[in-house]
C-alpha cells in the first residue's frame, strides 16, 4: 500500500512553469468549457420551448384530419353531382 505521508511529500514538490502553465490553460478550458455548455443548453431550452408551443398551437390529430378529407371530397363529389342538374 502507499503511505499516505509519501503522497502528501509528493504534492508539496515544486512544479515547472510549463506545467503551471498546462495548469491554467487546462483550468481556463474546463471554464470556458462549462459556460459554452450552459450558454448552449439555455439556447437548446428556448429552441424546444419554441417547437413545443407551435406544436401545442397547431397540431391536428390525424383522425381529424381524415374526417375533414372525407368531408370535402363528399361535398365536393355532391357539389359535382348537383351541377350536372
Amino acid at each position: 500500500m502507499v503511505n499516505i505521508q509519501d503522497l502528501m511529500d509528493g504534492c508539496r514538490g515544486v512544479i515547472t512553469e510549463d506545467e503551471a502553465k498546462e495548469l491554467i490553460l487546462q483550468k481556463y478550458y474546463d471554464l470556458v468549457s462549462e459556460q459554452l455548455e450552459r450558454f448552449l443548453n439555455r439556447i437548446r431550452r428556448t429552441v424546444i420551448f419554441v417547437f413545443e408551443n407551435v406544436w401545442d398551437k397547431y397540431a391536428i390529430a390525424a383522425g381529424t384530419l381524415e374526417e375533414e378529407r372525407m368531408v370535402s371530397s363528399y361535398k365536393s363529389g355532391l357539389l359535382g353531382y348537383f351541377m350536372l342538374f
